[in-house]
């Protein structure tokens, strides 16, 4: 029990990230794509390109989590998402706003049931929903710091800066992944050792 309070510890920041930079990009891209200037058809077609690059990777990212892992799953969705969000201040035509567009659709899709899944990794024995609700809260959490954080930070600084600060976080949230998010489910009795990796309990 422990190890798995320990393991969900250890786990939050990633959580937390994946949830801002999830919800991040609702707000930011049609912010950038006023501010250079795009007109609303063009916004609309952009957003309907990444939503369906969005769902046609949930079943790939469902097969990919299974076969290759949680980390293997979270750590390159992380690392799309502060692609996108570094190289968006730097996107001046409707093109190159349509590529991030797709980069973070993308990584939205590849990172669809990440979360929950390592949850119930994760969740103790016995007290499986408590856990999850708790968890789930977390991801939540970022999910409304992300467009709030875009919106303090935009207008304290530039836009663009809101950009890189999401891409900063996207890269911590990586890091927190890899170095954090169990590589397969664990199994009763077993718990977290330092690397991420089950090992059994003592």
């Amino acid at each position: 029990m422990a190890g798995r309070r320990d393991a969900a510890h250890r786990c939050g920041l990633g959580a937390l990230a994946t949830g801002a930079a999830r919800a991040a990009r609702t707000a930011l891209l049609p912010l950038w794509a006023a501010h250079i200037g795009m007109s609303a058809p063009a916004i609309s077609l952009i957003f309907g390109i990444a939503g369906a690059v969005d769902v046609l990777m949930s079943y790939p990212s469902g097969i990919w989590l299974d076969r290759y892992g949680r980390r293997a799953t979270g750590t390159p969705s992380l690392l799309l998402f502060a692609i996108g969000y570094t190289a968006l201040p730097f996107a001046a035509t409707t093109f190159g706003l349509c590529v991030i567009a797709v980069i973070l659709g993308f990584a939205n899709g590849l990172s669809n049931g990440l979360i929950m899944t390592v949850g119930s990794d994760i969740a103790p024995p016995g007290a499986q929903a408590e856990f999850l609700g708790a968890w789930r809260l977390t991801h939540d959490l970022g999910m409304f710091l992300g467009p709030i954080a875009v919106g303090f930070i935009g207008t304290a600084t530039t836009l663009g800066a809101s950009g890189i600060a999401l891409g900063a976080v996207a890269t911590a949230g990586a890091a927190s992944i890899r170095r954090w998010f169990p590589t397969v489910p664990l199994l009763s009795g077993q718990s977290v050792d330092d690397m991420g990796v089950r090992r059994n309990a003592h």
